[in-house]
């Protein structure tokens, strides 16, 4: 899920979008953040995908 910042910039580019393919996945862990945003997260780990978006040129306006 993508936060409301990234929904809004991805919302205005999606008919764009010519494909995305996942590169990776990166796992993050608590002790990874810095100390004060450590007691935010509200698991132990999480992954995220590194994605490649491509965009179809004759759709960007």
């Amino acid at each position: 899920m993508l936060s409301k910042q990234g929904a809004q910039f991805w919302s205005a580019k999606i008919n764009a979008i010519k494909s995305v393919t996942v590169l990776a996945m990166v796992r993050r862990y608590r002790e990874d953040s810095e100390e004060g945003y450590q007691s935010r997260c509200k698991v132990e780990q999480w992954e995220l995908p590194l994605v490649e978006v491509v965009f179809d040129d004759t759709s960007m306006g």
